[in-house]
């Protein structure tokens, strides 16, 4: 999350996104609408 060896800002719609695979299929806009995720401040992968 760095651009010119700098952190990027938080809040607002960026700088990263997390998306998901809907297999191919088109969601219903409700079922979008349910699934936004505004903010993520810590993910952990073991």
């Amino acid at each position: 999350m760095k651009g010119d060896r700098k952190p990027l800002c938080t809040g607002g719609f960026g700088p990263l996104w997390l998306v998901y695979d809907t297999g191919g299929r088109r969601v219903p806009e409700e079922e979008e609408e349910r699934s936004r995720v505004w903010s993520v401040f810590h993910i952990e992968v073991e």
